[in-house]
């Protein structure tokens, strides 16, 4: 009995107190992996970090915060070394070449509007409103599309132009769009657009001061004809459709047939 309780005892204090080496009898960390030969290792000396194609669908939690992963590139998120950082809930990518977008820079054709995925991925704007004149929704303003999805503006447009794809009205316009060799330009949906109002001061600020005459900002305007309504590709019935006022920057329903201004978008 005694002999077995000094067994525990040692086994105990093994799993409290040891540090593990391997490659090594003389472990200087809680963990520590020597190289088979220094100067001339093997082709497996090195820690494989868990490989994954995506991220899963559920988030870590804080007992996670810092769990390091590799994405292989063969899914949607860009090839790297990624941890979970607790405070912003999100992946962050650490793979040093990986470039970061950021909210006012001029790239993709447009200008970024927004950014996720730490900066991977987001949504960017035209440089310029499509038309120097104001126009209508669609060509058809009687018959009700189904374009009633608030988040995907690609899939609205998309449904627009399908019905109804008479030149110059706001959906293909956008649809029509190429610029800098892109050609993938969509009507904004009700969230989108809210998205690009919420940066209109940055975007303003770079379009307007960057001495180019094709480039400008959104209109900031209650003045007759220059209204700063902006249609959006979110339609709520037959007859009305959301628009977004820039320059009081509200939300509001307005007949198809009314003649407003437009900005295409596009994702990255």
């Amino acid at each position: 009995m005694k002999k077995k309780l000094t067994i525990l005892i040692v086994l105990i204090h093994f799993c409290v107190k040891a540090q593990v080496g391997i490659g090594t009898t003389n472990p200087k960390a809680n963990l520590d992996i020597n190289a088979s030969n220094v100067l001339n290792p093997n082709n497996t000396d090195g820690i494989l970090i868990p490989r994954i194609n995506n991220f899963s669908s559920t988030n870590p939690t804080a007992a996670q915060n810092g769990m390091l992963v590799f994405i292989t590139g063969n899914g949607i998120s860009n090839k790297g070394y990624y941890y979970w950082d607790q405070p912003s809930t999100s992946w962050v990518s650490i793979t040093t070449n990986t470039p970061k977008h950021y909210i006012g820079e001029l790239f993709g054709g447009g200008i970024v509007f927004y950014v996720y995925d730490n900066g991977q991925h987001g949504l960017i704007a035209s440089l310029h409103d499509l038309s120097t004149n104001r126009v209508a929704w669609s060509g058809d303003i009687t018959t009700e599309i189904f374009a009633d999805d608030n988040y995907n503006g690609q899939e609205n447009t998309t449904l627009i132009v399908s019905q109804n794809s008479t030149p110059n009205k706001a959906a293909t316009l956008c649809d029509s769009y190429v610029y800098a060799g892109f050609s993938d330009w969509y009507l904004p949906s009700r969230s989108e657009l809210e998205l690009l109002v919420f940066q209109y001061h940055v975007i303003n600020e770079i379009l307007t001061n960057d001495n180019d005459p094709i480039t400008n900002g959104f209109i900031l305007s209650e003045t007759y004809p220059n209204y700063s309504r902006y249609w959006s590709s979110t339609e709520l019935n037959s007859v009305v459709v959301w628009c977004y006022n820039f320059y009081k920057r509200s939300l509001k329903i307005y007949n198809k047939q009314h003649e407003y201004n437009v900005r295409a978008i596009r994702k990255f």
